[in-house]
C-alpha cells in the first residue's frame, strides 16, 4: 500500500469509480491522478457530467472508490483521528443543502454548534461573513431567499469554522461579478496568509486563472494539472479554453478517434469546440442577465465603500486567523479525537433543535402531526361498530283486516306503504289470545326497524328484491289460534296448528352484518313477546325459553361491542403508520435536498442523525399516543379493566416500532413516491392479517402462523387482554406483545445500520 505523499493537502492516485454492474459499468472516474498542494487554490475545471462532483464526494469520504487511493490532510478519509469527515474541512456542495425553514442566523448556529464553536465565536464569524458576502438580514428564512442568496449562505456555512481545507463545488454560480471577485480575493488571502487550502470547481474557465493550480477534467480523467500560466506557455495558447480544446482533441486521438479527424478535421474541431462552449454557455447567459443589476454594484464598489469593505475583509480575516493560530495545524490524531468528542453534545444539540424547529415552523406538518390522530380516532369511533338504525322491513299480516285505525280512507288494494303500525290500537294486553301478531310487532324496537306493511307476500318479496326493504315477515290468518293451541296442548299440538303459529321470515342476506343483526332482533323480540304473554297468563315464563342459560361472562360484557373489539388494533395501527409516514418522508427529504450528505461531511455520523430523529419522534409519539388514548377513553367512553400505564407504554412502543420501519423505508427507497408506495402497500396487509378486523381463528392455519409474526398481531392481542380482561404484565397474553414489539424494533434497527453501511459503499 502506498503512503501519503508529503507536502500535499489532497492526493488521489489511480482513482477508479463506476456505477452499475462490473460487466457493463458506467465509468465516472478512470484511473485519475490528482495532487493538491498545501496553501494553494486548486481549480477543478470540466463540463457537467465529467465526474467533478463524484471526485469531491470521494475526497470527503462520502463515497468509496472501486480502486485507487485518496489521502487528505495526511490521512485517509474516514480513518480514526483524521478529522475527515469532520471539522478540518469545509464543504459546499453543488446543491444548496440548507434547511429552508431556518433563518440565516439559525443556519450559522446550526453549523457552528456542530463544529464545536461557542456562541461568541459563531456571532463573530457570522458578522464577518455577513459583511463580506452581503447576506440578507439574519432573520430572513432560507426558503424566502433568491437562488444566488441561498448559495452565498451555503458558502458562508462552509467558511464559518475557518477550516484547513475548503472544498467548494461551483460557489460562484449566480453571484454578481464584483462579489465573485471579492470571494476570490478572500480565498487567495486565506491561502497566502493562513496556510489554508482550497479546492474549487467552476465552469467559468477564465475565472480559474486566479487559482494557483488547475486541473482540466474530461470523461473522468485529468487532461492536465499545472499552474494556469504554465499551461498557457506549455501548449502555446492564449486562453485556457484553447488549452482545454487542444487537450480534448488529443484525448480523442488517444481514444482512436483519428479516423474521424482525418475524414473531416474541421468537423471534429467544431465538435470539440462545442464541448468547450457547454462550459461557457451558462456563464454568458448569467452575465447577460445580471449585467444591468451589476452596474449599480460595480459603481458602488468603485467608490470608497468598496475599499472599506475590502479593508474590513482583510482585517476580519487577519483577526480570525490570529485567534485560531493554535488550531491551524492539528499535531496529532489524539487532539482531533478530543475535539470531536468534545463536540458530540453540540452536534446532538444542533440536530435536535433542527428537528424541532422544522416541525415548529411548518404549520402544515404540525397540524398533521397533532390533528390527524384525533381525526382518525374520531372517525373510527363514530363510524364503526354501531348497530344499524331504522332498517326498513316488509310486514304482511293476514291476521288483521285491511283498514287503518282511526280516521282516514279505507284500503282499496295494491301494496300499502304505511310508516305507522297497521296494528295501532289492536294489540290487546293481558292474557288475551287474539291478534298476537300485533302484540309481537309492538315488541320490535322502533329505533332498529321501520315497519312497512304490504297486502300480500309477493309484493313484499318484490320489495326485498328491489332493495327497498331488508326482509319480509309474514303472519298467517290464524297465527294467534295456532299459538294458543300450542300453549294449551303442548306435545299433543297438531301439525296444522304448529304451522299456523309460525312466523315466516325472508331476509336479504347479501349484507352479513345487517342480516345477522336482523335475525338477532327478531329472535330477541319473539322471546320478549312470549315471556310477557306467559307472565300475563300467570304461567312460568321459563316454559317458553330455550333450556340454555348464559351466566354472567367471565370477561367482558354480555353483549360485546364490535367497536371495542377493533379499538386496540386501530389505535396501535394509527400510531404505527403515522410514525412510519413522518419518519420515512423526513429522512428522504433530507437526502434529496443534500442535507444528509452535507451533515455527514461535517463529521456527524449516520447513527447520530438517526438518534436525533429517534429522540424527536419519541416526543411526537408520546403526544400522539396520549391524544389517541385520551380521546378514546374520555370522549368516546372506551373502558379498560387494566393498567393505563401498560396501555400507554405498549402504544408508544408500537409507535417506536413504526418509526424504525420508517427509517428502513427511507434507507431502502430512493424517493418519496417509492417510500409512500411501500408504506401504503404494507398498511392493508397489516390491517387484514393482524387480527384487527377479524379474529385470527378465522384464518387458515398457515396464514395464521404467518400473521403471528407481524409486528401488530401480538401487541393488538396484548392490548385487548389488558383492556377487557384486566391482565397484568406477568400474563403471557400481555408480555408476549411487548416482547414481540421489542424484537421487531431491534431487527429493524439492525437492518437500518446494515443498509446505511451498504449505501455508503
Amino acid at each position: 500500500m502506498q503512503s501519503a505523499p508529503s507536502g500535499a493537502a489532497v492526493s488521489v492516485r489511480e482513482a477508479y469509480k463506476y456505477y452499475g454492474s462490473s460487466k457493463s459499468p458506467k465509468v465516472i472516474l478512470d484511473r485519475l491522478n490528482m495532487t493538491v498542494p498545501r496553501g494553494a487554490i486548486y481549480g477543478l475545471l470540466g463540463a457537467s457530467g465529467c465526474g467533478k462532483t463524484t471526485l469531491l464526494t470521494c475526497i470527503v469520504g462520502r463515497r468509496k472508490l472501486k480502486s485507487g487511493d485518496v489521502w487528505i490532510l495526511g490521512g485517509r478519509p474516514g480513518s480514526v483521528g483524521s478529522g475527515v469527515p469532520g471539522p478540518r474541512i469545509g464543504y459546499m456542495p453543488q446543491d444548496i443543502a440548507l434547511f429552508g425553514d431556518f433563518s440565516i442566523r439559525d443556519t450559522m448556529f446550526y453549523f457552528g454548534k456542530i463544529f464545536g464553536m461557542s456562541n461568541a465565536e459563531v456571532e463573530e464569524r457570522a458578522v464577518f461573513l455577513h459583511r463580506m458576502l452581503e447576506l440578507p438580514p439574519d432573520d430572513r428564512l432560507v426558503i424566502n431567499l433568491s437562488g444566488g442568496q441561498q448559495r452565498r449562505v451555503s458558502f458562508a456555512a462552509a467558511l464559518l469554522h475557518d477550516p484547513e481545507l475548503l472544498i467548494l463545488d461551483e460557489p460562484t454560480v449566480g453571484v454578481d461579478p464584483v462579489l465573485r471577485q471579492r470571494i476570490w480575493d478572500h480565498l487567495m488571502y486565506i491561502t497566502q496568509t493562513g496556510n489554508k487550502t482550497v479546492i474549487i470547481t467552476t465552469h467559468y474557465i477564465e475565472e480559474a486563472r486566479q487559482a494557483g493550480t488547475i486541473g482540466l477534467m474530461r470523461n473522468g480523467t485529468l487532461l492536465a494539472e499545472d499552474a494556469p500560466s504554465e499551461l498557457l506557455v506549455l501548449y502555446g495558447c492564449r486562453t485556457l479554453e484553447d488549452v482545454f480544446l487542444l487537450l480534448s482533441r488529443k484525448q480523442g486521438r488517444n481514444n482512436q478517434d483519428v479516423v474521424a479527424d482525418a475524414e473531416d478535421p474541421d468537423e471534429t474541431a467544431n465538435n470539440q469546440r462545442n464541448a468547450i462552449q457547454q462550459l461557457q454557455i451558462q456563464h454568458h447567459r448569467q452575465q447577460d442577465n445580471i449585467r444591468r443589476a451589476s452596474l449599480e454594484v460595480v459603481s458602488h464598489h468603485q467608490d470608497e465603500q468598496g475599499m472599506n469593505l475590502q479593508r474590513n475583509t482583510t482585517t476580519a480575516s487577519t483577526a480570525t486567523l490570529t485567534n485560531n493560530a493554535d488550531d491551524m495545524h492539528i499535531p496529532s490524531g489524539q487532539r482531533r479525537q478530543l475535539k470531536n468528542r468534545a463536540s458530540i453534545a453540540g452536534k446532538m444539540e444542533s440536530l435536535l433543535k433542527k428537528n424541532i424547529l422544522r416541525y415548529w415552523r411548518n404549520l402544515g406538518v404540525m397540524l398533521f402531526i397533532l390533528g390527524f390522530p384525533l381525526l382518525q380516532i374520531g372517525a373510527f369511533f363514530l363510524a364503526i361498530g354501531h348497530d344499524p338504525r331504522h332498517l326498513p322491513i316488509a310486514i304482511v299480516n293476514d291476521e288483521v283486516p285491511w283498514y287503518r285505525a282511526g280516521p282516514g280512507p279505507s284500503y282499496t288494494g295494491g301494496p300499502l306503504f304505511v310508516e305507522s303500525d297497521r296494528c295501532m290500537g289492536m294489540s290487546v294486553p293481558g292474557c288475551n289470545m287474539t291478534r298476537l301478531s300485533c302484540r309481537f310487532l309492538d315488541t320490535l324496537d322502533p329505533q332498529f326497524v321501520t315497519k312497512r306493511f304490504y297486502s300480500d307476500v309477493k309484493s313484499a318479496q318484490d320489495a326485498v328484491k328491489k332493495g327497498d326493504v331488508w326482509g319480509t315477515l309474514h303472519f298467517g290468518a290464524n297465527f294467534s289460534v295456532g299459538l294458543e293451541e300450542r300453549n294449551e296442548k303442548g306435545k299433543d299440538t297438531s301439525d296444522l296448528a304448529l304451522e299456523m303459529g309460525e312466523l315466516s321470515v325472508w331476509l336479504d342476506m347479501s349484507d352479513r352484518q345487517i342480516s345477522l343483526l336482523l335475525k338477532k332482533q327478531i329472535l330477541d323480540a319473539y322471546k320478549t313477546f312470549f315471556r310477557e304473554l306467559l307472565f300475563d297468563c300467570e304461567l312460568n315464563h321459563k316454559y317458553g325459553e330455550i333450556p340454555i342459560q348464559f351466566k354472567p361472562p367471565v370477561y367482558g360484557v354480555e353483549y360485546p361491542s364490535y367497536t371495542m373489539f377493533m379499538a386496540p388494533g386501530v389505535i396501535l395501527t394509527i400510531v404505527f403508520f403515522l410514525s412510519t409516514g413522518i419518519t420515512c418522508t423526513t429522512m428522504i427529504s433530507e437526502v434529496h435536498e443534500g442535507i444528509w450528505d452535507r451533515a455527514l461531511v461535517t463529521g456527524i455520523t449516520a447513527g447520530e442523525i438517526l438518534l436525533s430523529h429517534v429522540l424527536t419522534q419519541l416526543l411526537v409519539l408520546f403526544v400522539q399516543s396520549i391524544e389517541c388514548l385520551l380521546l378514546s377513553f374520555f370522549l368516546f367512553g372506551m373502558e379498560s379493566n387494566g393498567s393505563i400505564l401498560l396501555l400507554t407504554s405498549l402504544t408508544v412502543l408500537q409507535g417506536f416500532c413504526g418509526m424504525c420501519f420508517g427509517f428502513l423505508i427511507s434507507i431502502v427507497c430512493e424517493n418519496i413516491s417509492a417510500a409512500n408506495y411501500l408504506s401504503i402497500g404494507s398498511f392493508y396487509p397489516m390491517i387484514l392479517l393482524c387480527g384487527i378486523v377479524w379474529p385470527l381463528e378465522g384464518m387458515p392455519t398457515g396464514l395464521r402462523l404467518f400473521s403471528l409474526q407481524l409486528p401488530l398481531t401480538r401487541s393488538t392481542d396484548s392490548m385487548r387482554n389488558i383492556m377487557t380482561k384486566g391482565w397484568g404484565i406477568q400474563e403471557p397474553g400481555v408480555y408476549e406483545g411487548f416482547v414481540a414489539t421489542i424484537i421487531w424494533i431491534v431487527a429493524l434497527l439492525a437492518l437500518c445500520v446494515l443498509g446505511l453501511r451498504i449505501k455508503k459503499g
